[in-house]
């Protein structure tokens, strides 16, 4: 791989396949955290010191997944005009998906409890918050014209120290906290909006501004130190009158060692230019690995029942080892070729376009809308 030696930020040149690059690790490291939590992998390892500690350890390794997704993409949107198609396509995409994945799995035969109004629900996937991420994700898309205006506006200086005051009260703050158990700002381990804003502006700065060369030594540095932490604290746990130490309390969306993990992978990622015409492929694609096997059904009657890695956890390390990244990358490419099929499917039916026309519509009432109410009180300014 070469690196860009250019001094101007990436997100000014295009688009970056470096970015795509890591947007295909991201999604490959969803995949294997699902594997190690919902796919019993981290419960069979557990009745070993050595088991326990490879579980953490390869967790570690994937944590950056959720944090590099909105990086990338305060990265590369905050400095693009905001337009409802795309988000209404990634509406109609989520709601495609959780409505398929939910009919196909819910046969009778399958699952004899299924209520009819499991069908209903699954048409509203952000109402009914059937995917976590895409719902946060979705609210943060419908702020980021807005984040875009103020963040830009700022200088360089105010910027960064808006950056860091905000990593600080959501990321070190609440790190300290929680060694008294507590959650200040109700975070709930870097799975809400708030923190999700706060990642979008890391990424919209450095897209803006540029970042250090160091990336790769600073995600180095930061997943070996949880891994350091992990394998102190499981061999010799910390017991301090009134405090909670363990492992798993750094290993949040919001723990200052994940976030600078994924700063540090995107840092690395944006400089290095890959070629493939594999990663121009599979990043458009990568999205629907995440609808499709984080479907709660399919969660439930396949990662969770069906998955062989508990079975082969008592058996040699590189028995589950290796089904663990054969059983990652089987569901990575099922996802995207199930993907690439729908896109198919959609051209030929005309459903983007029809996609687009009702986006445009909504986009013109809400103008509308808006410049009746500016109107109203007296203001000039159309956003």
């Amino acid at each position: 791989m070469m690196q860009d030696k250019r001094g101007a930020p990436a997100a000014e040149k295009g688009r970056n396949l470096g970015l795509d690059a890591l947007r295909i690790a991201s999604m490959l490291a969803v995949v294997g955290q699902h594997l190690i939590l919902h796919g019993g992998l981290q419960e069979a390892l557990s009745g070993s010191l050595a088991g326990s500690l490879s579980a953490s350890f390869l967790y570690i390794a994937c944590l950056f997944a959720v944090d590099g997704f909105v990086l990338i993409t305060g990265y590369c949107q905050a400095h693009k005009p905001f337009r409802l198609r795309g988000l209404f396509r990634l509406w109609v995409q989520a709601s495609v998906y959780n409505v398929l994945c939910t009919a196909a799995v819910n046969l009778r035969v399958l699952y004899p409890d299924m209520q009819y109004a499991d069908m209903l629900q699954a048409v509203f996937p952000i109402l009914t918050d059937a995917y976590w991420f895409f719902t946060t994700y979705f609210a943060l898309m419908l702020l980021s014209p807005f984040l875009n205006r103020a963040f830009g506006s700022l200088s360089r200086g105010k910027a960064l120290a808006l950056l860091l005051a905000l990593v600080l009260l959501f990321s070190v703050f609440t790190d300290l906290a929680s060694l008294t158990g507590r959650d200040p700002f109700r975070l709930s381990g870097g799975c809400r909006l708030d923190w999700f804003v706060v990642l979008y502006l890391t990424g919209a700065y450095f897209g803006r501004y540029g970042a250090p060369r160091f990336g790769l030594a600073l995600a180095g540095g930061a997943m070996g130190m949880n891994a350091l932490l992990t394998l102190v604290l499981t061999v010799w746990p910390l017991r301090i009158p009134g405090m909670t130490i363990t492992p798993a309390q750094f290993r949040g969306n919001n723990s200052l060692l994940v976030y600078l993990s994924a700063v540090g992978l995107l840092w690395w990622f944006r400089a290095e230019s890959p070629a493939g015409r594999c990663i121009r492929f599979f990043a458009p694609l990568c999205f629907a690995v995440y609808l499709i096997h984080d479907n709660l059904w399919v969660r439930l009657f396949y990662i969770q029942a069906l998955s062989p890695l508990p079975a082969l956890a008592g058996g040699p390390w590189y028995g589950w080892l290796g089904m663990f990244f054969a059983e990652g990358a089987g569901i990575f490419l099922f996802g995207c070729l199930v993907e690439w099929v729908r896109r198919q499917l959609f051209r030929l039916l005309r459903i983007d376009p029809l996609c687009d026309r009702i986006a445009d519509r909504i986009a013109a009432l809400w103008r509308r809308l808006t410049n009746a109410i500016f109107c109203r009180i007296g203001g000039e300014e159309d956003f």
